[in-house]
């Protein structure tokens, strides 16, 4: 065959048969449409628009860089140099880290940053709620980690294989303050959250979602003045105080007409009340007695005693007391006396301010 007769044809693609090395082929030389139609041009005009996965029942024998479909939680799976641990994309996130403590760092621990190393890779130990720079930590340990080994400290999402049974489902889980890296369903003083469990079994699933140091706005309901004449018939019987003029409130219900302040969360609160009263004269001592009462528990919460003099006309008042309190409970003012007397308040306060809420 002649040059130009071989340049046309393996322009045209119509070369077989040939023959290299003494061995002949009936391979045909391909032209570049033909090629394009049966692979993608990654660089540029044919790029690729979709892959399609099969879903594996069983992950696959671990290697890194290794993506593949995870038929049982329906998710996209990268795997990394820490078998064991792998991404799942879009459904959870983790950072590389060190375990410089001194000791192993069990799957499912908390862990907090101690550190950096040379090469700049996150030193971790276990975190403990003793103090507000321990309670800070940045992620769960997706697998065991020896000391002085790398690993994986996942940041959001869920970590499978977990021994959740101390814990119930759906319910917030807090690091704990007593032991290091584990976690309580009993919020402890310094408040951090670390997700909850999805399972309740020996290989549970935990899911992860942190907040540190949580630190809830403060909440308020008050009310005050009287909408009447603020005039009590007081006996040796407790009567309620109520027809309060007018009432501020944050997240907090109050009922005005009734003089009730609603608690809306779990948590530790601070109660005020103040009062000028007026009421007539008398040669002996008399007591007035306010009472802080929880009408959702029918419980006397505190009782503050004033002692009136003799021949005094008016007096004033006050006191705070904390309690500890769940969600729904409903709190008002009492009012009672040693002797019948007549009081009527000048000026009144009643009001609840929150703490430290879960």
């Amino acid at each position: 065959m002649a040059d130009r007769d071989l340049q046309v044809a393996l322009s045209s693609g119509d070369v077989t048969g040939i023959n290299f090395g003494g061995t002949t082929t009936d391979d045909k030389v391909l032209k570049k449409s033909e090629i394009d139609a049966g692979y993608q041009d990654l660089a540029g005009a044919s790029a690729i628009t979709k892959t399609k996965y099969d879903p594996q029942a069983t992950p696959p024998v671990p290697v890194e860089g290794q993506m593949y479909y995870d038929d049982n939680s329906k998710e996209m799976r990268i795997q990394g140099p820490f078998t064991g641990v792998e991404v799942a994309v879009g459904h959870n996130m983790h950072m590389h880290v060190i375990n410089n403590s001194g000791g192993t760092i069990e799957k499912g621990m908390a862990v907090r940053q101690s550190g950096v190393t040379v090469g700049g890779i996150v030193q971790i130990v276990k975190a403990l709620a003793d103090t507000f720079d321990n309670a800070r930590i940045i992620g769960i340990a997706s697998e065991e980690m020896l000391n002085g080994e790398e690993g994986a400290a996942t940041t959001f999402g869920e970590i499978p294989d977990v021994d959740t049974t101390a814990y119930a489902t759906g319910i917030p889980l807090y690091l704990s303050a007593t032991i290091p890296g584990t976690f309580t369903a009993v919020a402890p003083d310094i408040i951090t959250r670390i997700g909850g469990a999805l399972t309740s079994a020996v290989s549970g699933r935990l899911f992860v979602y942190i907040i540190n140091n949580k630190n809830t706005p403060v909440v308020f309901g008050g009310m005050q003045g009287q909408s009447g004449t603020g005039v009590y018939s007081v006996t040796t019987t407790a009567q309620d105080i109520i027809g309060y003029d007018t009432e501020n409130s944050v997240v907090v219900v109050t009922d005005i007409v009734n003089g009730l302040i609603t608690i809306p969360n779990d948590g530790e609160y601070r109660v005020h009340f103040t009062g000028a009263i007026t009421f007539p004269t008398a040669t002996s001592t008399r007591t007035v007695y306010i009472e802080l009462y929880d009408a959702t528990g029918a419980t006397v919460h505190f009782t503050y005693a004033k002692n009136i003099p003799r021949d005094a006309t008016e007096d004033s008042l006050s006191f705070s007391w904390p309690i500890e309190e769940i969600t729904g409970n409903v709190h008002k003012i009492r009012i009672r006396s040693s002797v019948a007397i007549t009081v009527t308040f000048t000026e009144i306060s009643f009001d609840i301010q929150s703490v430290s809420i879960v």
